[in-house]
């Protein structure tokens, strides 16, 4: 008897699932900078297959250098989760195949694979090379939490999606990669060494007959060491800045200020609500001596009064936090001072 064909909704979740995945291999393909397609392969493969973080990293040199990581603007390497996914990275033993990772396939890391599972409730890794011209050039390190697993099945999906964005990275190659990529196009080990012996050569031959005019200009970021971050402490709009980038402050200096005027009116608001429930539950109360049926006038309204008295502390408290102040004594980091001047923000 013959197969029956797929139904029309398979079908158009395999054409959903095909037209996705050429739409994440041409935007790929269409990143102006190598930044934009690190970010684009971090956080837009999620939509072909879910995961809850993604690890970018590039494999030219001798160790992998982390490229990002999901959900991250900047690529920090200093911290602790960045140098465990470092070590597991440069653990694994064959990063040339698209393949589900496990304690046992990071050698000599497996203590560090299980610590980062613990950590988020039981781990899965999807290891997806990046090839460019036919060698690994960057993997992809995704990870799945609270024991969701990796399934056989995910993984022609997702090497599908490694041929684009290998085309992709072959744009932004660095000089790195260029130079290792003619280092290996030589024809065998003794002309390999003789060609770079040669150019090694003629490299201090010209550094030393002609004088160079060096200038280095490289970018830094300057982190703090033990960082206090300065939240919002409530809703409103802020109305002047009172720091600049880099200055030193004690604690209790004024940082910034919030435009008080709508929290000075609330707070007026709530006092002369609670003035006028305060007078009507007196006349309640006297009258209730002559007439059982004001009681209840006296509970609804000694309950407003309660209300509106939790109004009016809420509001104090507010109008308390208006100013925010250094918690510590320190060096202010903080971007463009003068642009939050007259911004709304939430509380956090």
């Amino acid at each position: 008897m013959p197969q029956a064909m797929n139904s029309p909704s398979d079908s158009q979740q395999v054409a959903q699932v095909l037209g996705l995945l050429h739409q994440l291999t041409v935007q790929a393909c269409r990143s102006e900078t190598r930044q934009d397609l690190v970010f684009r392969m971090l956080n837009d493969t999620v939509a072909l297959c879910g995961y809850d973080r993604a690890v970018l990293f590039d494999l030219v040199g001798p160790r992998p250098a982390l490229a990002g990581i999901s959900g991250q603007v900047d690529n920090n390497e200093t911290t602790q989760l960045a140098e465990d996914l470092q070590a597991l990275a440069a653990a694994i033993t064959n990063t040339e195949e698209t393949r589900i990772i496990s304690a046992e396939d990071v050698s000599g890391e497996a203590s560090r694979y299980e610590e980062l599972g613990a950590s988020v409730g039981g781990l899965s890794v999807l290891w997806l090379p990046i090839k460019a011209r036919g060698r690994v050039a960057a993997g992809l390190w995704l990870e799945r939490w609270g024991g969701r697993p990796w399934l056989e099945e995910e993984m022609p999906l997702v090497a599908g999606l490694a041929e684009g964005y290998g085309a992709a990275w072959e744009k932004f190659r660095s000089v790195r990669s260029r130079v290792r990529s003619v280092v290996q196009w030589l024809p065998a080990s003794r002309e390999r060494r003789i060609g770079l012996g040669l150019s090694a050569l003629l490299l201090l031959y010209v550094l030393l007959l002609h004088p160079f005019h060096l200038r280095v200009v490289a970018p830094c970021e300057v982190v703090p060491r033990r960082p206090v971050v300065v939240a919002a402490p409530l809703e409103g709009v802020v109305q002047k800045v009172h720091v600049t980038p880099g200055q030193y402050v004690e604690k209790g200096a004024l940082l910034f200020e919030y435009d008080s005027r709508v929290a000075r009116y609330e707070m007026k608001v709530a006092r002369q609500q609670v003035q006028i429930i305060e007078s009507h539950l007196e006349r309640a109360r006297a009258k209730a001596f002559r007439d059982d049926a004001a009681m209840s006038d006296v509970a609804i309204l000694s309950h407003r009064l309660e209300q509106e008295r939790v109004r009016l502390r809420l509001a104090e408290t507010n109008d308390e936090q208006l100013e925010v102040r250094a918690q510590v004594a320190g060096v202010v980091m903080v971007e463009r001072p003068h642009e939050w001047e007259g911004k709304p923000v939430r509380v956090g």
